[in-house]
């Protein structure tokens, strides 16, 4: 079983809580954006984004990609935030070709033992509103 977070400060905490049955993998925040040095946004074409893997971050998504081969079951717990949905979102878009393992979306709000198995247990889907707000976002800031 993988679990995907965002920051490698929180590995020991749920491995403390999880055991050996879980695999923990962190994302060191966003691993993939606009690219740094172009617009990376179509204005002729409904101002549709292109987003890439951000320089530096090769390894860690093909970390990724290389542990979720390997799954049997793969949790995204990301934070629930906007910003928390978009990693998800871009960690499943990068991952998804390279698994047959279900993906499931899975958050809490406390990094405690009952709020990681409470989390685990109660799986669901990404939140596409969030990862449209995070687009909107995105592509206003990188429009201004």
């Amino acid at each position: 079983n993988l679990i995907v977070i965002e920051a490698p400060k929180k590995v020991q905490s749920f491995k403390k809580y999880l055991g050996s049955e879980y695999e923990i993998v962190p994302t060191y925040g966003h691993c993939v954006d606009l690219p740094e040095k172009q617009l990376g946004v179509d204005v002729k074409k409904k101002f549709a984004p292109t987003f890439q893997i951000k320089p530096g971050s090769e390894e860690i998504v093909k970390t990724l990609q290389c542990r979720a081969a390997k799954a049997s079951k793969i949790y995204l717990m990301t934070d629930e935030d906007r910003e928390g949905e978009a990693i998800a979102w871009h960690v499943f878009e990068q991952i998804k070709e390279h698994t047959k393992a279900p993906i499931f979306r899975a958050t809490t709000n406390q990094i405690t033992k009952k709020g990681i198995t409470d989390a685990l247990a109660n799986p669901g889907n990404i939140d596409m509103r969030k990862v449209d707000a995070y687009k909107a976002r995105r592509i206003l800031d990188r429009l201004c």
